[in-house]
């Protein structure tokens, strides 16, 4: 579902429930808001992702960082955990809560596919570098662009060019640099099962 279809359904369920909107953050019996939308960052007349104050209310962090302190704002580009501990005026002891892995670098091998991908994205999603491998260049690729999202750093380390979130992928018998992240010039068919 689109962002705008979710939205629709939103307010079909605050209007189902009771709620009519007569002036503009005014009195309400409900009150329904799309936060996030993945990492979509969007400003127009109908919708604005994120949602332009979630950083800003205790009410909204506060569950949110239970569910997902590792989540990346999109603008921001800081976790929930973070923002929330901002708002607060705290600091968490030790590392940020889904962020304990920055700085650490893993090698996936199989991590095209099953358990291998899923631990590269939980690695990802704990905040170390991954590099992803497995025996097809265009698997490895794919996977690779999931652990971008999984593992968005919310600053960038130094010497790092902009854009550049630590991931490297590995795939057939090739070996070429690229940019800021490894791909794979293969030279040789991948094996067919």
């Amino acid at each position: 579902m689109d962002p705008d279809a979710l939205l629709r359904v939103l307010l079909d369920i605050e209007s189902a429930l009771g709620r009519v909107r007569t002036e503009r953050d005014g009195p309400r019996t409900l009150d329904l808001d799309l936060l996030l939308y993945g990492d979509m960052v969007r400003d127009d007349a109908r919708l604005t992702l994120p949602h332009p104050r979630l950083h800003q209310r205790l009410f909204v962090l506060k569950p949110l960082a239970e569910i997902a302190p590792g989540l990346i704002h999109p603008i921001l580009q800081r976790p929930i955990a973070d923002l929330l501990a901002d708002l607060l005026g705290v600091r968490p002891a030790g590392p940020t809560p889904g962020r304990e892995l920055a700085g650490l670098r893993a090698l996936v091998t199989g991590s095209t596919g099953g358990i291998g991908r899923a631990i590269a994205l939980e690695l990802a999603q704990g905040g170390a570098d991954v590099i992803v491998h497995g025996r097809s260049a265009d698997a490895a690729e794919a996977t690779a662009y999931e652990v971008r999202r999984a593992g968005r750093p919310r600053r960038r380390p130094p010497g790092r060019p902009a854009g550049s979130v630590g991931v490297f992928a590995i795939g057939g018998t090739g070996l070429a640099r690229s940019g800021t992240a490894w791909t794979c010039a293969s030279t040789t068919p991948a094996p067919t099962p």
